[in-house]
């Protein structure tokens, strides 16, 4: 072997510590598990080992290697890491399958120009779904793996999300009493009642110079024996009428701040009732409109029906009475409440216009009955050359035919018609 290979073949070789390193780590390895395979140096290179005799020879389970295959690896050079980065991309690509492989170059076999051309294409296609796919799903191990940096962690101290949460509900109180006080019901109950009763308080107080906090103060006072002398000691200088009013205003007082104290006792309890109430009455308004809505409707369709034919069905006209039922359900579906302004501004200029329009087919009808009379009088005439005459013997209208000779039906007509005048 020459000076050159034998260099080359020491710089490949692992260094004398390395040796003792691996000769260390096996001979421990070999203490704790015996049944490990043993390392025989006496073998020449490229000869396999003699076998290792076992308890059961027949059973051959494959083992992994105790150490990695450090052959592989450039001693005494330096080894690059992959980032983060480079890791999730490269395990991605190890976990989605290979498009080349998948897909070859070229079609095996004999196959014409035009398939190798759109077999390219198709490749093409794919290899770019391929890398696509493996960029999105990366990406979507890395969100995963920042979402579970935020498993389990609290964002907040609990000392302060016990602060926070207590201010929120001390919120969410205030704004149910707030959203109660402005309810009508409770203005009906409370508040309106209160304010006559701090007129009066007012009224007194300035009309005998008294502090309106003692008549206050006496008009709140729960205990009855107590709020006596409170009162005697207030009216001390009232006439009568106003002993008499405040005296009231006690009584009424107490009943209005007793209202109070329960719908203020469960705010939210008591906003359910009055929304619970709300719908019911609703409900029951809706019902007496229906119910009265309909009356209206029988009452205003025999009405209206005695005295205009339209409102009538006709015997034996199945279409003209299907269509007068399709407007009676017509006008029984129809809420005016809930219709735009502008459809209801046309049901009434509708309702306004029938009796003209009525009116006017009432003349028309007029008109028509007299035509139709007058052919039927002349549709009795038999016409004749010079004259003619009636089957009836006389003319409808009384008058005997035209019986000149020599002159036509018209002709004869006509000349009836002058010798009238």
């Amino acid at each position: 072997m020459s000076e050159e290979a034998t260099a080359a073949v020491a710089a490949a070789s692992p260094p004398p510590a390395f040796e003792n390193f691996l000769s260390d780590s096996i001979g421990t390895a070999l203490k704790e598990n015996p049944k490990l395979p043993t390392l025989n140096k006496d073998v020449p290179p490229g000869q396999e080992p003699p076998a290792q005799p076992t308890e059961h020879a027949e059973a051959k389970p494959e083992t992994s290697p105790l150490l990695p295959d450090f052959s592989k690896l450039a001693f005494g050079q330096p080894i690059e890491k992959a980032t983060p980065d480079e890791r999730k991309v490269d395990q991605v690509k190890k976990e989605a399958p290979a498009a080349a492989e998948e897909f070859p170059e070229k079609l095996a076999g004999a196959a014409t120009p035009q398939a190798q051309d759109a077999w390219a294409k198709m490749r093409t296609s794919n290899q770019a779904l391929f890398k696509q796919n493996a960029e999105l799903t990366a990406k979507i191990k890395e969100h995963e793996e920042k979402l579970k940096e935020f498993d389990g962690k609290t964002p907040m101290a609990s000392d302060e999300y016990e602060r926070l949460t207590g201010e929120r509900d001390t919120l969410v109180k205030e704004l149910r009493l707030v959203k109660l006080e402005a309810t009508p019901e409770y203005q009906k109950a409370v508040a309106k009642p209160l304010g006559v009763v701090e007129s009066e308080i007012k009224r007194l107080g300035t009309k005998y110079s008294v502090s309106q906090s003692q008549i206050r103060s006496a008009l709140t006072e729960p205990d009855r024996d107590k709020q006596g002398d409170l009162l005697s000691k207030v009216t001390d200088t009232f006439n009568d009428r106003d002993k008499l009013t405040l005296f009231k205003l006690a009584d009424d007082s107490k009943e209005i701040l007793r209202r109070r104290s329960v719908l203020q006792q469960d705010v939210k309890q008591a906003l359910d009732y009055i929304e619970a109430k709300r719908t019911a009455d609703q409900e029951r308004t809706q019902n007496e409109r229906k119910t009265e809505w309909n009356g209206a409707q029988k009452k205003a369709w025999k009405t209206i029906s005695d005295t205009l034919y339209l409102a009538r069905p006709l015997d034996g006209n199945d279409e003209w009475n299907s269509g007068l039922e399709q407007t009676k359900a017509l006008v029984a579906s129809t809420d005016l409440d809930a219709l735009e302004p502008v459809d209801r501004a046309k049901v009434l200029v509708q309702a306004a216009l029938l009796p003209r329009a009525v009116a006017a087919i009432q003349q028309l009808w007029n008109m028509y009955q007299q035509a139709n009379g007058a052919l039927k009088r002349y549709q009795g005439v038999t016409p004749g050359a010079g004259g003619g005459s009636s089957s009836g013997g006389e003319a409808a209208n009384g008058a005997s035919e035209p019986k000149e000779d020599g002159m036509s039906f018209i002709d004869a007509i006509e000349s009836k018609i002058r010798g009238s005048r």
